[in-house]
Formats: C-alpha cells, sequence, structure tokens
C-alpha cells in the first residue's frame, strides 16, 4: 500500500488529485456532520411540539381570551427572507390570531410586489416608508398602526416552528409580571464561505447575558448571545427567567411597552432591544426565554451584505447611547452578582465538603460522599426551579475566590470553614449525626444552620432569598 501511495505521489498531477481528494474528503465529513446535527434537530422539534401541544391541553386562558397579537417585521430589500418567513407562517400550525404588520423601508428589490401577492392569504398590513427608517422608529410607527393587545417583533431572516406563538402566549399570560418573552434561536444549515458557516444547526441565541470587557480603554458592559455557536440539545422546556432576549422573536404585552416607552429612538440599529428589556426589567417586570420555541435565524445572510465601516460607526454610536444609560446599573449588578452571570438569575455555589473529588468519589455507592452528591442534585433541582443558577463543587475544587451571594455547604463529617465576606451568605446544611457540632466554631462562622433532620425547604428557600 504505501508503495501504490508514494507511486501516485511521485507522479506529476499527483499533487492536484491529492488536493482533490482532500477537498472531497472535507466536504463529506461535513455532510455528514450537518446531516446528523439535522436529525438530532428534527427530533428536538418533535419533543418541543410535544411540549406545546401538552401546555396546550392543561392551559385554556388563551383560547378562551384569545387576545389578537400584531406581528411587526422590518424589511429593507429582503424579498428572499420574506419568502421564507412567510411560507412558514402559512405552513406551520400555532395560534392564528393575529395580524402582521410589515414595515418596508424602501425598499428596491420588488419587495412591496411580493407582499401585495400575500393579500387575503394572511392578514398583511403593509407600511411603505420612503426612507430607511431605524429599527426603533419604524417599529413604534408600527406599533402606532397596530392593534394587537399583544406586540410580537420578528425578524424578516427567520423561520418559525409549529406552536411557537402558542408558547409564547402561554408564558406571557401565565407568569406572575411576565415581561418580554424571547425564543431560542437556531441557525439553519449555513453555505459554505458564508459568516458563521461552522454553525449549521447550532444556537445562535438562548438570551442575552452580560460581561465586562474593554472597549476603546475603558470599561463596558458587554450584552451576548449566550450559548451562540453551542451545539447542545434541549433537556428541559420549562420557561427560563433572563434579564434580557433579542427582538428576532420577541413577545411583550402593549400595556408594558407603551408604559416603558417603547424603542429608544436615539439608537440606531443595535442594542435597541437590549435597552427594552432593560427598561421592562428596571420596572419590575420578568423577562423570559421559550426554550420549546425554536425559530430558525438566517443572521449570516444580513451580515454578508453589511458595509463594515458604516457598521462600525453604528456600533460606536450605539455603544455610546446604551452605556449612557446602563453602564453604571449593570456594573453594580455584576459586581454584586457576579462577573458574567446572567444578571437575572442569582447565582448559587453549593459546596460538597464530603468530597474531596466528584469523580473518584461518586464511583463508590458506599461512601458518604456519594449520598452527599445525589443530596445536592436534589437541592440543586428544587433550586433551579425557583430561577437560581447552580454549580455543585466538591472540597478539593472549592475556591475562595468565588463571586456567588450565596454558599450552601453540604456538611458531612469533614469540617469546612467558609470566607469571610460581608457580601456572601454562607449556609451550612449538617447531614451528620453529630448534632453536637453545631456549639463549635465551625458552625458560628455560617450566617445560617440547619440540620437535615428538622428542616424543611421553605425555610432554605426564605433565608437564600434574603440575600438577593
Amino acid at each position: 500500500m504505501s508503495l501504490y501511495r508514494n507511486l501516485i505521489k511521485s507522479l506529476p498531477f499527483a499533487s492536484g488529485i491529492i488536493r482533490k481528494y482532500k477537498v472531497y474528503k472535507k466536504q463529506k465529513v461535513r455532510k455528514q456532520m450537518m446531516e446528523k446535527r439535522e436529525q438530532q434537530v428534527d427530533e428536538e422539534l418533535k419533543r418541543a411540539a410535544l411540549w406545546i401541544e401538552r401546555h396546550k391541553e392543561k392551559s385554556q386562558i388563551l383560547y378562551t381570551s384569545k387576545p389578537l397579537v400584531s406581528m411587526i417585521v422590518l424589511n429593507r430589500n429582503g424579498t428572499e427572507h420574506l419568502n421564507i418567513l412567510l411560507k412558514s407562517l402559512l405552513e406551520k400550525t400555532f395560534y392564528d390570531n393575529y395580524e402582521l404588520i410589515v414595515v418596508d423601508n424602501a425598499s428596491t428589490d420588488g419587495s412591496i410586489e411580493f407582499l401585495e401577492s400575500f393579500v387575503g392569504k394572511i392578514n398583511l398590513h403593509i407600511i411603505r416608508n420612503n426612507e430607511n427608517m431605524s429599527f426603533s422608529k419604524a417599529n413604534n410607527l408600527a406599533v402606532r398602526e397596530a392593534s394587537g393587545e399583544y406586540l410580537l417583533f420578528l425578524n424578516n431572516d427567520t423561520e418559525v416552528t409549529d406552536g411557537w406563538l402558542d408558547e409564547l402566549l402561554f408564558i406571557a399570560m401565565e407568569k406572575e409580571k411576565a415581561g418580554a418573552i424571547g425564543a431560542r434561536l437556531l441557525y439553519p444549515e449555513i453555505p459554505v464561505g458564508s459568516t458563521n458557516q461552522k454553525k449549521s444547526y447550532c444556537i445562535q441565541h438562548y438570551g442575552i447575558g452580560f460581561r465586562k470587557v474593554k472597549r476603546n480603554g475603558v470599561d463596558f458592559v458587554q450584552p451576548y448571545n449566550m450559548e451562540n455557536g453551542s451545539d447542545k440539545l434541549c433537556k428541559d422546556f420549562e420557561a427560563v427567567r433572563e434579564m434580557a432576549v433579542t427582538a428576532a422573536v420577541l413577545l411583550v404585552s402593549r400595556q408594558i411597552f407603551e408604559e416603558v416607552g417603547g424603542y429608544d429612538e436615539g439608537y440606531n440599529y443595535g442594542y435597541e432591544d437590549v435597552d427594552l428589556c432593560l427598561k421592562i426589567h428596571y420596572a419590575g417586570y420578568q423577562n423570559y426565554l421559550a426554550p420549546a420555541v425554536v425559530v430558525f435565524h438566517y443572521e449570516f445572510g444580513t451580515q454578508n451584505k453589511d458595509d463594515q465601516k458604516e457598521v462600525e460607526e453604528r456600533r460606536l454610536h450605539n455603544m455610546y447611547v446604551y452605556q449612557g444609560k446602563w453602564q453604571n446599573y449593570l456594573q453594580r449588578k455584576i459586581l454584586r452578582e457576579g462577573k458574567e452571570a446572567p444578571l437575572d438569575k442569582q447565582k448559587l455555589d453549593i459546596c460538597i465538603a464530603e468530597l474531596r473529588d466528584l469523580e473518584m468519589d461518586t464511583d463508590n455507592a458506599d461512601t458518604g460522599g456519594l449520598k452527599d452528591y445525589k443530596y445536592a442534585l436534589h437541592l440543586k433541582d428544587l433550586l433551579e426551579e425557583e430561577g437560581y443558577s447552580v454549580e455543585i463543587r466538591p472540597y478539593a475544587k472549592w475556591s475562595n475566590d468565588t463571586t456567588s451571594l450565596s454558599v450552601l455547604v453540604i456538611r458531612g463529617d469533614r469540617p469546612y470553614y467558609p470566607k469571610v465576606d460581608p457580601q456572601q451568605k454562607n449556609i451550612l446544611i449538617l447531614r451528620s449525626d453529630k448534632e453536637e457540632s453545631l456549639l463549635t466554631d465551625e458552625a458560628k462562622r455560617f450566617d445560617k444552620v440547619f440540620v437535615e433532620s428538622n428542616y424543611n425547604i421553605a425555610d432554605l428557600l426564605e433565608t437564600i432569598k434574603e440575600s438577593d
């Protein structure tokens, strides 16, 4: 075989053959990966649709009140995107009491004529602008023309799936003080050579997080799409509380939208949705992401057509507007709740003092460490249902530089001494039978001590909430 390979390599045209073979092999591997990922996404869509159907059976509030939803779509020279979106609106099965308002910003590609071909098929209203109006101004204009009790802001480069609108409305109507509701966005299959070509069928958006970065030499609290590029599948379709979601798919009641003043028209295609969500959050409402709502976002196509110089100038302008409004507020929250944590989730660590090494100790079913670990998993599930972001750490991997507001220590026979930090609440759950250790110096270092045999979860939750 090696003799054959050497013979091939010696031929004058060998380099071209080898190069073509490598390209072919690379394309074949990519195709196999895409097929596998597409199959996984299809299976997940089926599970999400089943979840939504079960939600429909449990909740009748939506179908008895039948609120009108005003879908608002901005468009400029986006005929190809509109074709995908409008077809999905016609072909997919979902809540049907809606009007579609398309704001066309002086398109020259036949968008208006294309939209007019759908009049009568969809409850469609077209607003014709003679200029490329900003995102905020165009959306605010559409809201003034809208009749719906709920507003649904939707990008023109999206493709919806079965039950998507039902689930958004369920959350908006069932959750107490619900504000903006967003969707889980996935990339479709992305053509080779396009921006984000390696992210086909991966997550594009799973809520907006915030992190401290340096911009132009100064601190900047930057919003970013969480889980972008991740190929992990969704295991839980329960609504997730987030501080902000993208306006590529964003549902909010008209009453709340108008209460906070709508979109800030000081921005120009950047941070408008983040700003809106922060205003809603600041007004006392809770924003949510709906994992069961899967929408494909063809973002890569739009980016290829943008003028980079114009984009950069726009970004700087929007950054200064956003920074002036929210920098101090967000910095205070990051200092309080931990760098790069989703700011609307209380970050909580559970330290299992009995475990030296998680993998080593959990291999042995008879160890006290495993029992503590199972107990920690139980607490983690309960606390995450309450909206907390929970991490379990074994003793050997515990770090004194944790930024969590609360540290929950599960203590068997091993002592644990928490760091002294007035901003951090340390809670001890004593699982050992040796209750006399409550009187030791160790216990006195904790803000609150619970004995497993005689406490209830409600008391524990109340103690944790006191540090929010």
